[in-house]
């Protein structure tokens, strides 16, 4: 029996909510939850954050700096969930909350990217075809 085309697009909706880990190398990993779907309190927190400023986004007028604040703040409270292993260029260690989870995503940009591009795809969260057969 062929599989089905549409298996590449399932995804793990226990994942999405309660986050997987990421490794990053030399001890360091990010519990990541995907940002968006089943992940409804991505949604929530961002439709709740962007409401007071829905004015200027829908006028596209919203300044990159508050836009990113947003962000920054969504995705530290509903995305990177905790991590293990993250420290200061000198090694001293920066325990998990979301303030420093901020404090990181202002100070390196592209961590911060790359979160944004992990937990938007759907192949972190992927139902591999060996746990849907279990399922069937």
């Amino acid at each position: 029996m062929t599989r089905p085309m549409l298996e590449m697009f399932a995804s793990d909706p226990d994942q999405e909510k309660n986050g997987i880990w990421l490794d990053y190398g030399n001890g360091t990993r990010i519990k990541m939850a995907r940002a968006g779907g089943a992940n409804e309190k991505f949604k929530r927190t961002m439709t709740a954050k962007m409401k007071p400023h829905k004015r200027l986004l829908d006028s596209e007028q919203m300044p990159d700096d508050l836009a990113e604040k947003i962000m920054h703040e969504v995705y530290a409270q509903t995305v990177v969930l905790d991590w293990e292993g993250v420290a200061e260029l000198d090694g001293t260690a920066i325990p998990y909350t979301h303030a420093n989870v901020i404090s990181v995503f202002e100070r390196f940009p592209a961590f911060f990217q790359d979160i944004i591009e992990q937990a938007g795809k759907l192949s972190m969260f992927q139902v591999i075809a060996e746990e849907l057969a279990e399922k069937n």
